[in-house]
């Protein structure tokens, strides 16, 4: 089951095609396209979503199977997926993948910086960059799109722990709306 907002409602959105359930990822890839991919129990598999005629279909599966990983849109045309776990929730997954939607496949990208657990991350589009947000972090980290390499980013530090997406949620704030937020305790 799926529900869209319209700026007003919530209306019936397009149901999961079969066989996805429990923690896949939904990314845009661009205005008339979404993908879903990983989760169980399909690990693998990656559905797109064609909002012009209300229907999936399958694409590339992912070169290694997850959950509770995470994945953003970048360019209208790629999906960045990272972090999770495998299938038996036995393995922190560090390695990172790129979907590019014109030929419906995954390529391999640097791995994750070194954090503790790459498992429930979050990962943000800020204005063509990659953020990402790890379990047990209170920092940053940015992906680099020259080289797919991550570092901290300078200067901006979470004010408490980052629980995971199961337990925090983040969103990217335009300075317009910023600047007009009071803090209160």
């Amino acid at each position: 089951m799926s529900e869209i907002f319209t700026g007003e409602d919530w209306i019936p959105g397009p149901p999961h095609p079969s066989g996805h359930s429990i923690n896949p990822c939904l990314a845009n890839i661009n205005s008339t396209h979404s993908l879903l991919v990983g989760g169980l129990p399909a690990f693998t598999v990656t559905w797109i979503h064609d909002w012009s005629n209300n229907s999936w279909s399958r694409a590339g599966d992912l070169l290694q199977g997850r959950q509770d990983h995470d994945c953003v849109g970048l360019d209208g045309q790629h999906v960045l997926l990272a972090g999770g776990r495998n299938k038996d929730n036995t393995q922190e997954l560090y390695s990172v993948e790129l979907f590019d939607a014109e030929w419906g496949n995954w390529t391999v990208q640097p791995d994750l910086p070194d954090v503790d657990l790459p498992g429930q991350p979050i990962l943000l589009n800020w204005d063509g960059a990659v953020l990402g947000l790890f379990f047990g972090e209170d920092r940053v980290y940015q992906r680099r799109a020259e080289d797919g390499s991550w570092s901290e980013l300078a200067g901006v530090q979470l004010p408490d722990i980052f629980f995971g997406s199961h337990v925090n949620k983040v969103a990217i704030v335009p300075d317009y709306y910023a600047a007009g937020c009071v803090a209160e305790d």
